[in-house]
């Protein structure tokens, strides 16, 4: 079963969405790419960026938050490898400094997941 892990971001209070998703996506991301020893790389790391249309039920809360970084690995110790080479040694300051001009990344949370998925529509509906 692989493993998947979900990392909430907070961008610096100063960028604006667009500068901070710009610099994930064209710095922060490639950075972590180019970091990462191919043995541990991730399956498939995803980002999702909040957009806020303010279209929630009442009484229901904007998020926090300003992206959903979902990573997903073949397992536990793969992961395991991953973090270590990007917080350890000439990588890790790296992968730190740059946290710090895009995100708050002292208010990041991080937590491996795990998937259920339930089918709405099937095929024959739609």
């Amino acid at each position: 079963m692989v493993y998947r892990v979900i990392n909430l971001v907070y961008r610096s209070p100063n960028m604006t969405p667009e500068q901070f998703r710009h610099h994930y996506e064209t710095v922060h991301a490639p950075l972590a790419v180019e970091c990462t020893d191919p043995r541990n790389a991730p399956l498939s790391y995803t980002r999702r960026y909040v957009v806020d249309t303010g279209a929630r039920p009442r009484g229901i809360a904007a998020p926090d938050f300003d992206c959903i970084a979902e990573l997903t690995f073949r397992d536990e110790a793969t992961w395991l490898r991953y973090l270590e080479g990007l917080t350890t040694g000439e990588n890790g300051k790296r992968i730190a400094e740059d946290s710090l001009i895009f995100q708050r990344a002292a208010e990041a949370k991080l937590s491996a997941m795990e998937l259920e998925e339930t089918t709405v529509l099937s095929a024959e509906t739609s």
